[in-house]
């Protein structure tokens, strides 16, 4: 079972990731493309940042070195 640390780290990472995915549709719609552009960066930074964060945190859970 995971603990709080993690379900609270991949909670904020989820939320700023929500938060940029917001600003982006709302600038492409407005127009303003390399707002949006750099939001949809934030996206894919806060994706890798939840996924190897997981990952890593998983793997050390199983690794086990009895």
């Amino acid at each position: 079972m995971a603990d709080s640390e993690l379900l609270v780290r991949l909670d904020v990472f989820l939320g700023l990731v929500a938060v940029a995915v917001i600003v982006y549709a709302l600038d492409v719609l407005a127009g303003n493309l390399i707002v949006g552009g750099l939001a949809l960066a934030v996206v894919g930074v806060g994706l890798y940042a939840v996924w190897s964060y997981a990952s890593a945190y998983l793997f050390a859970a199983v690794d086990t070195d009895d």
